[in-house]
């Protein structure tokens, strides 16, 4: 399983200032074919440390969702950093 890319992003406005609510389309690579898959994340500040993200699957995918979360968070914190997210 691996992550290709995250698409069709969109900010959702908040009014807490420390709070980034993103939703897009995962589109995950699995056993040869991919599938796209609708999410939601959001990238939670802190005052120390690295950022809180906590990412929501519309549908399950066909394969175990942790490792799935864990690899759409890494993806999601790098693009962060590469400053890529609207």
């Amino acid at each position: 399983m691996k992550v290709l890319e995250i698409r069709l992003l969109a900010r959702k406005e908040t009014g807490i200032y420390y709070l980034r609510e993103f939703s897009g389309t995962a589109v995950l690579e699995t056993r040869g074919e991919s599938n796209e898959y609708s999410l939601s994340f959001v990238i939670e500040s802190k005052p120390i440390g690295a950022p809180d993200i906590s990412v929501y699957l519309e549908a399950d995918p066909a394969w175990p969702l942790v490792p799935v979360v864990a690899s759409i968070k890494h993806l999601v914190r790098e693009m962060d950093r590469a400053g890529k997210l609207p």
